[in-house]
Parts: structure tokens; C-alpha cells; sequence
């Protein structure tokens, strides 16, 4: 039996040891009865904390008060309310001066996945769960995974994120901007199942099971799986994903040991890149021929002639208007084993291993590659992959006023790169694994070896003044080996022993603080598709020798405002942004151009985030979001000619956000939610000649739910409607890179916004 085929036949199987699990507690409770009697009194300690932390992981929270930093939490009950399946960073998109954007309702969609902080993209961030670093979120997983494969989001915790650099404890080698902590849920004290199935637009399920196996002599596990799939909302294909993760936790005294397990098959038809030019052609709907192979062989036959004859085909005006189809395959298998132990009093010791393997490809039917047989089409295979292995440790020293950490992550990481191209004779199944190439056009390793320590202490000089200082130092090497092809090859280092971090907060009244945080970071080189190898041979080696590590020096101040009916944060800042690297895209991304790079200098991030949450009654919560971000390039680059840039914007960076987000809970077991975002115009072009216009976003969502049953603990029932106005819209800029102006509007880097979807799902447990 496959996973791939069956991803919930475990997690059933394993709810039958669930009730065996009550039978063997009991034959157990004699020898358990002074664990349990030491437990209990551990637990009672503390009882005001454990209520303070269930009630902030249920939430969300909008401040995070006492905190040298802008720091937000969205817990379970937030992300409950989205639609069954949804990917934990769409949740986010609420919050100040968080822009998400995918072309699908879920969020979930690779390709099209974009999340950006203060005008820092999703490769500038960083990402963890449970303290494993996640790396930098691109598509090629040339370090890491998407948040959407690591975790399902009905295990998680709560997601905490904030917005500005710093985090020194943070495992992470790219993250310039602001940082995305993830943390799972423990397995529930209680034996139990947990089932949920939902359905939407465009043939659109998710199954979801879980089994606890409850508390057994301070032993506790969980099992759950999810298959996911939906048809594409235009074009033809579908998009599946198939998930299990697995948790199981053993306590005793202080002290917690935990391993963690997710394995994730994704494998998703892509959409049609669109360009201005095609949208005013054709709409916002076109897409791919698949499933009419004679329109793609027909297409590939006209435009590759020199001298065609009789009219074009339907819709196009050129090669690159539409393929027959495109696809991304992703196999992930990623194992962590974390300590937490009490060493004193006031010694305690983290300490997470971990492993991560990854396997992947993008499929694209050519026209510019001929099969050997004379078809005009062949499968253009990208074959990425990965495996990391790492530690993260920490030790924390509690000494009255001061709460000193110190902390170090190594990893070592090697990638695989290739690109060559299956001969076609006909349309073929390609959500399978191909390496039969007719021709290699390059293949890369990557032997990555990351190096970070940190020391930092907390200090409480009195009830209303706390400071936080310390240091990270980071080494990263990667070595570039050009096993094929005449891409990049050698080493580059980002090494720098001195990041420093300082921040205070000051309470000044009983529900009102000051905060203010400097920090300085720095990025590692991208390794693959997505970093400075990606150049030609000779372009890498001219610049080998010159390039420097991103770097980013922030700085931003705020006021915070707790009360029982709201919640409410001010923050300003400003972020230099050193040594940035653009990618430009030379050719249509089918093409396989090698990629040109520049150092454009310095970045200016400056802007405002305002929130406010407000609870009037028990029953009814109101989040509103602003945030202005005036991102712009400060330097020219020379690229064969001098391109001026400095003044302009930076791409796909829009300068103001708005969002609002209603809540209403009536007759006890009814909770409506609607909510709308603003998100500003946008540039996919360095020079800034092409405008994305801005646009609003509606939601809506109604649930019912029953705790009070006799054959069930928990009874949800929801319906979710995405873009209620049905709007045509272009959400994701940048899908094949950025250009440096497009005047013809005819570079394919936009994909078009889901239209009207309606989802549905029933949650129960037992």
C-alpha cells in the first residue's frame, strides 16, 4: 500500500490502538499512581501561567506585551475559521504589514505562494517549527520546505511571526526581514479521534484524521493524515496533496522529550503564466490546451516555423501565450527529535535534531525543444534534490534579573540540480519521476555547510524596564560543483561574527508599554535555481570574487495598548537593506536562460503598521489592520548598460495595506466572520513602467458548533465563501522572475486571482 494512493490508512489504523490504549491505562494505573501524583503537583504550580497560555494560543493576538520587538500570535481557534485546508500562512495575511498572495483560494498553490514583510520577499524571511529551521520558502527547496508540506494545520499550536529582523535564536541563514514561527500541538492528554472532511468549488475534498492515544505513564501520542485535492478553477488539471505527521511525547519532572514526523507528497497541475498583454487578449481564464494535444502541436508547429502560414491558433499570438501543460512534483520526509530539560532550578537545556529529505520536479511541455522523433514538444524536466541534516541547541541561564541564552545551529545540506528533457511521441502522464533524459542541459551540486552561535540576555531592571542584547555570529560555505553545462561553479562564504541585537520596552502604565529594537542580519547565498550559480559560467567567476552577502541593518519603535475590550499596537521603522542581489530574467522562464544577476546596492524599507483589535462584548471581536511601506532602490546597476533605478519602487512590494476582519459568535453555537483586504498597486518591473493595479478582497464565513452532545466532544459544521465579489484580479507578480521594463507588456510573470469559491466542511471528534 502507497501512501501517495492510501495517506489515511495509518492514521485509521492507528485509532484502534487509541482504544486499546484506555484498556492498557488501566492495568497501568497502579504503577503510575506516584508519577502521577508528581505530575499533578507540577501542573499545580504554576496554574495562572498554563490558563494565561491556553487563552493566548486560542486567540489571536495583535501585541505582544513586554516584548523588545513587534511580535504577533495566531493561535487555533484562528486558524479553525479558515477553510478546511488552507494554507497557515493565508491566516496570516490579517495581520499589519503581512502581504500573501497565491492564486488559489487555499494558499496553498507553490508556484504562485508569496509572502512578504515590510518589503522583505519570502526569501528574506525566516521560518521554523518546533525550533527546525524550515529555510528560506522558495519553490525550488533548494534549503528547505514550504510551511504548507511541513505540518498540517490542524496540528498546529499557534504561529508566532514577527515582523522586523532580530530573532538570534532563530535557525535560519536568510532571514533579513522578519520570521514565521510555527509550534505543534502536543497530543492530547485524553484518547480520542478527530475526523473532518470537506468539499468546495471545482470538485474541491479534504479528509482529515487524527488519533490520540491519550496520557499513558507520561507517554502520549498522536497520528494524523490528510489527502487534499481540487480541480484548477481555469484550465484543466488538478492540485493534490497527501500528508501524515506523527508526534509522540514523553514526560517526567521538568523535563519533555519529543519526536516529530511529517511525510508530504504534493504534486500539482500548474496555471498559465499570464501577461498584461495576454489578459487583454484572452482574460483573466486562459490557460494551458491540456487535455487538446493537437492544439499544442499545432501551436509549437506554427510559431516554430519561419515562415507560417494561415492564422495563428486560437487565442495566441505567440509561442509562449500557452504550452499544453506544467506541473510541480514534491516528496518531502522530514524527522525531528527535540529535548527539553530542567538541568537546576534555573539551568534548562533545548536541544532538536533533525532531517529532511527532498524530492522534486517541474515539468513544462516545451515548444522550444523538438523530441528526437520530430514531435515539436518535449517534457523539460527540473530535478531538484535535498537533504539536510542539523542540530539546534539552546541553553538558558535564569539568574534573577537576567535570563541569559546561548545557543548554536550547524547544518550541513547537499543539493542536486538538473534540467534535461524526456522525448515525447504524445501527451504523457507526468506526475511521475523521470530521469531518462535525450538531453542534460546542466546539473549542479551543492555541499552547504551552516555554522550560527548566539548569546543574548534578558534584562529586568525593575517591573516596568526590560532590555535584550546580544550577538549571533554566522558562517556559511557552499561549494557549486558544474557536473554538466557551463553554470556557475566555486565557493562563496557569507561570514560575519558580529550581528549584533539590542531592544527595551518600557511600561509606562498598567496596560500601555514602548518598545523600540535595532538589529543587524545578513543572508546566506542561495544555493540552485534561485541564487548567483544560476548564472553562466563566466558571469559567476567574473563576479565570484566581488559578491557579498545581503545584509540588513532595521530599527523599529512602538506603543502598545492591552485592555480587557482591546488590543492596539503603533509601530514605526526603518530597514537598510545592503549588497541586494537582483535575479533578472533574460527570456521566458521555458526558455532556460541562465539567470543575469547585479548588485543594485542599497534598499530603503521605511513605513508605519498600525493595529487595533476590539471586543465591546464577549461575542463580537473586530481586527483592523493598516500598514504603509515605502520600499525603494537607492542605487543603479550596470547590466551591459546603466539601468537607473534608483527612486523606483521595488517590485512586488505594495506600499499600503488595509485589513479588517469581523467576528461574531450568536445563540451560543453560531460564529459569523467577514472580512475585506486592501492590498496597494504593484511593479513586476525594476524600472517601474508596468502598474498591478490595486483591488480589494471579501471573505465570509459561518459556523456551527456543538461541545454538548452525547455521541460527540466537538461538533463543527462551516461554509466559507472566498472573493464573495467575485472579482477578476492578478494576485501573484513574479512567478518567472521580474524583468527590467516591459514595455510591450508582454513578459508572462502574473497569474490571475481565484474567482468565487465556496467551501464546506463537517469536524468531529470523539
Amino acid at each position: 500500500m502507497k501512501f501517495t494512493r492510501h495517506p489515511l490508512s495509518l492514521a485509521l489504523s492507528f485509532a484502534v490502538l487509541c482504544h486499546a490504549s484506555n484498556a492498557l491505562a488501566d492495568t497501568l494505573a497502579d504503577t503510575t499512581a506516584a508519577a502521577a501524583t508528581d505530575a499533578s503537583a507540577a501542573s499545580s504550580a504554576a496554574p495562572a501561567d498554563a490558563a494565561a497560555a491556553t487563552s493566548e494560543l486560542d486567540t489571536i493576538s495583535v501585541v505582544s506585551e513586554g516584548s523588545t520587538r513587534q511580535v504577533q500570535t495566531v493561535g487555533r481557534e484562528e486558524i479553525k475559521k479558515a477553510a478546511l485546508g488552507t494554507s497557515p500562512l493565508k491566516v496570516l495575511d490579517k495581520l499589519p504589514g503581512v502581504y500573501f498572495e497565491s492564486a488559489d483560494a487555499w494558499g496553498t498553490y507553490e508556484w504562485s505562494q508569496r509572502i512578504t514583510f515590510r518589503g522583505f520577499n519570502r526569501q528574506q524571511l525566516g521560518y521554523t517549527l518546533d525550533d527546525i529551521p524550515l529555510g528560506n520558502g522558495a519553490y525550488s527547496t533548494d534549503n528547505g520546505l514550504s510551511v504548507n508540506r511541513s505540518i498540517l494545520a490542524e496540528n498546529i499550536r499557534s504561529i508566532e511571526i514577527a515582523q522586523g529582523g532580530g530573532a538570534l535564536g532563530m535557525p535560519s541563514s536568510n532571514n533579513l526581514g522578519g520570521t514565521i514561527a510555527v509550534h505543534t500541538d502536543d497530543p492530547n492528554k485524553d484518547a480520542g479521534v478527530r475526523i473532518s472532511q470537506g468539499v468546495g468549488s471545482n470538485d474541491a475534498r479534504r479528509s482529515f484524521i487524527r488519533a490520540d492515544t491519550g496520557e499513558i505513564n507520561g507517554f502520549s501520542a498522536y497520528l494524523a493524515g490528510a489527502s487534499t485535492t481540487s480541480e484548477k478553477w481555469r484550465g484543466d488539471g488538478a492540485q493534490d496533496q497527501s500528508m501524515l505527521n506523527a508526534k509522540v511525547v514523553y514526560q517526567w519532572g521538568g523535563n519533555k522529550i519529543s519526536a516529530f514526523v511529517d511525510i508530504a507528497n504534493r504534486d500539482e497541475t500548474d496555471y498559465q503564466d499570464l501577461s498584461l498583454d495576454l489578459i487583454k487578449r484572452d482574460g483573466y481564464r486562459w490557460d494551458n490546451f491540456q487535455p487538446n494535444w493537437a492544439a499544442a502541436v499545432a501551436a509549437a508547429n506554427y510559431y516554430n516555423n519561419p515562415h507560417p502560414t494561415g492564422p495563428a491558433p486560437a487565442g495566441t499570438t505567440s509561442i509562449d501565450d500557452a504550452y499544453y501543460s506544467a506541473r510541480g512534483i514534491r516528496h518531502d520526509n522530514l524527522i525531528g527529535v527535540k529535548g527539553e530539560f530542567a538541568l537546576s532550578d534555573n539551568i534548562s537545556l533545548r536541544t532538536t535534531l533533525y532531517n529532511h529529505t527532498d524530492k522534486g520536479q517541474g515539468h513544462w511541455f516545451t515548444p522550444y525543444q523538438a523530441s528526437p522523433d520530430g514531435t515539436p514538444i518535449s517534457l523539460r524536466v527540473s530535478d531538484y534534490r535535498l537533504e539536510r541534516n542539523g542540530a539546534v541547541t539552546a541553553l538558558n541561564f535564569d539568574f534573577g534579573a537576567h535570563a541569559i541564552e546561548a545557543g548554536f545551529w550547524y547544518e550541513q545540506a547537499n543539493n542536486n540540480d538538473q534540467r534535461g528533457y524526456i522525448a515525447l511521441s504524445g501527451p504523457l502522464d507526468d506526475t511521475h519521476f523521470y530521469t531518462n533524459f535525450f538531453n542534460t542541459q546542466f546539473q549542479q551540486r551543492f555541499s552547504t555547510e551552516t555554522k550560527q552561535a548566539y548569546i543574548q540576555d534578558t534584562w529586568t531592571l525593575n517591573d516596568r524596564l526590560k532590555i535584550n542584547y546580544g550577538f549571533k555570529a554566522q558562517n556559511i560555505t557552499t561549494d557549486g560543483v558544474s557536473v554538466i553545462g557551463s553554470r556557475g561553479a566555486g565557493t562563496l562564504k557569507a561570514d560575519d561574527n558580529f550581528l549584533p541585537q539590542i531592544g527595551a520596552s518600557y511600561k509606562f502604565a498598567e496596560h500601555e508599554d514602548v518598545f523600540a529594537n535595532y538589529n543587524k542580519n545578513q543572508s546566506a547565498f542561495t544555493p540552485g535555481l534561485a541564487g548567483p550559480w544560476s548564472a553562466s559560467a563566466a558571469a559567476f567567476t567574473a563576479a565570484q570574487s566581488t559578491l557579498k552577502p545581503e545584509q540588513s541593518t532595521s530599527f523599529e519603535a512602538g506603543v502598545r495598548s492591552t485592555h480587557e475590550t482591546y488590543q492596539a499596537s503603533a509601530t514605526v521603522y526603518n530597514a537598510e537593506f545592503s549588497n541586494r542581489l537582483l535575479l533578472i530574467s533574460p527570456c521566458p522562464g521555458i526558455q532556460s536562460c541562465p539567470t543575469q544577476f547585479a548588485n543594485v546596492g542599497k534598499v530603503r524599507n521605511q513605513g508605519v503598521e498600525l493595529a487595533l483589535l476590539w471586543k465591546p462584548i464577549e461575542s463580537l471581536s473586530w481586527l483592523n489592520s493598516f500598514a504603509y511601506n515605502d520600499s525603494k532602490y537607492r542605487s543603479n546597476y550596470f547590466n551591459g548598460e546603466l539601468v537607473q533605478i534608483a527612486g523606483k519602487q521595488v517590485v512586488d512590494a505594495p506600499k499600503k495595506l488595509f485589513s479588517s476582519s469581523l467576528d461574531y459568535r450568536f445563540l451560543d453555537v453560531f460564529s459569523a466572520n467577514l472580512s475585506a483586504k486592501y492590498t496597494d498597486k504593484r511593479y513586476y518591473t525594476y524600472l517601474n513602467d508596468q502598474t498591478i493595479p490595486s483591488y480589494w478582497m471579501f471573505d465570509a464565513a459561518l459556523s456551527y458548533e456543538r461541545t454538548d452532545l452525547s455521541w460527540s466532544k466537538d461538533m463543527r459544521i462551516s461554509l466559507g465563501v472566498s472573493n464573495l465579489a467575485n472579482k477578476n484580479y492578478i494576485a501573484t507578480v513574479g512567478t518567472n522572475g521580474f524583468a527590467k521594463d516591459d514595455a510591450t507588456g508582454t513578459f508572462a510573470t502574473l497569474l490571475s486571482g481565484a474567482p468565487r469559491q465556496v467551501f464546506a466542511s463537517v469536524d468531529l471528534r470523539w
